[in-house]
């Protein structure tokens, strides 16, 4: 799926999409979001060097 795709899908302009990926300005419930219209599951989380994950 091409980024004016999934753009439209979340009802945003291609413009405004792209910029906001851009700069990766986009909420938590907007990558939940991107990750239901792909088919896909968004994880939030931090991984340390030993590889401790929270």
């Amino acid at each position: 799926m091409s980024a004016t795709d999934l753009g439209a899908k979340m009802g945003m302009s291609q413009q405004n999409f792209s910029k906001r990926l851009q700069v990766g300005k986009f909420s938590k419930d907007e990558y939940n979001q991107m990750a239901e219209i792909l088919g896909a599951k968004f994880i939030f989380r931090f991984e340390f060097p030993d590889g401790t994950r929270i």
